[in-house]
């Protein structure tokens, strides 16, 4: 007796990822911020930072003197600027419920002239900055007349957590007699799911011939070896059986089968 004929494709796949804003531009999204041109050291940027000082806040953030240029957002706070205002410090908090190791950040942003993001205190990406080390004196390397959306970008998501995060933005300015500002930016999340494992191969005969010492059986897939004296049983495994096996002749009759 022998199974019906079996036909199994072997496929895997990988589903389309999930796209989720961390992070928005409107009216929602409150931000902690400082435009007093005070220079906050180092720990600003961490997620343990006290920002409760820091005024309160929704982008887009704009500062100007003379005419606003035309705005990609709606302005919601304005910005202090003048002289010795070099940089503006900006805090947000986010909920992540995914699984951190498989998130893909990415980020789109309004930025006036400079600005370098900051993920529960790990810089994740930098914009219109220098290359090397960052402090409240440097100074962004372009100049920004006519703000609008740049990106998106790929982002550093290995600061990343589930659950609470914080997203810190210091702004720069090109110089100290640089009379504008802007700040807005959207985090997004790309959350790829892995693909699930190939399906195991079934079982199945592919050889059985007399060998003149005994009967090689030959098989493919995955699975054992049985063997019983009635067709019915009972089966028992053939302790480690590999494909090719010998069964050798003598004793009482066999029946084999493979066991998924």
């Amino acid at each position: 007796a022998s199974p019906p004929n079996q036909t199994i494709k072997d496929f895997s796949f990988t589903t389309a990822p999930d796209i989720t804003v961390l992070v928005a531009v409107d009216d929602k999204q409150m931000w902690r911020y400082d435009d007093s041109g005070k220079d906050w050291g180092a720990g600003w940027k961490d997620k343990a930072f006290e920002d409760a000082s820091w005024k309160l806040g929704a982008a887009l953030f704009e500062g100007k003197r003379g005419t606003l240029p035309p705005l990609p957002e709606p302005l919601r706070t304005t910005l202090a600027v003048g002289f010795p205002r070099t940089n503006f410090y900006f805090r947000t908090h986010f909920n992540y419920a995914g699984d951190p190791a498989f998130a893909r950040l990415r980020l789109r942003a309004v930025i006036d002239d400079g600005a370098v993001f900051y993920l529960n205190g790990s810089e994740i990406f930098r914009l219109g900055m220098p290359g090397g080390l960052i402090t409240a004196a440097t100074l962004a390397d372009r100049t920004i007349d006519d703000p609008v959306y740049e990106g998106p970008f790929e982002a550093l998501s290995n600061g990343l957590v589930a659950g609470d995060n914080v997203l810190a933005v210091r702004v720069h300015q090109s110089s100290a007699s640089s009379s504008d500002v802007t700040m807005a930016v959207e985090l997004l999340t790309r959350d790829w799911v892995l693909a699930p494992p190939p399906l195991a191969s079934p079982p199945k005969f592919t050889a059985v011939a007399w060998t003149g010492a005994g009967l090689k059986i030959e098989w493919s897939g995955s699975g054992k070896l049985q063997s019983a004296e009635a067709v019915t049983g009972p089966w028992q495994d053939l302790a480690r059986a590999s494909s090719p096996f010998l069964a050798l002749p003598g004793g009482p009759a066999q029946f084999y089968r493979l066991k998924p």
